[in-house]
């Protein structure tokens, strides 16, 4: 089963389009715990569908 994730990011420190061009990223320096309980959730295969303001 698919999960899909929304996930935030500050566009001045990483952005969407940096994003679409690695593919795949490293996120450090989250520093809540709930969003690190949630982050250790993701699995291989979800789908995280980006927040933009």
């Amino acid at each position: 089963m698919v999960n899909y994730w929304l996930a935030k990011q500050e566009p001045k420190s990483y952005n969407f389009a940096t994003l679409k061009k690695e593919v795949k990223t490293v996120w450090d320096g989250v520093h809540n715990n709930l969003a690190l309980k949630h982050i250790s959730n993701m699995k291989k295969g979800d789908l995280i569908l980006p927040f933009r303001r």
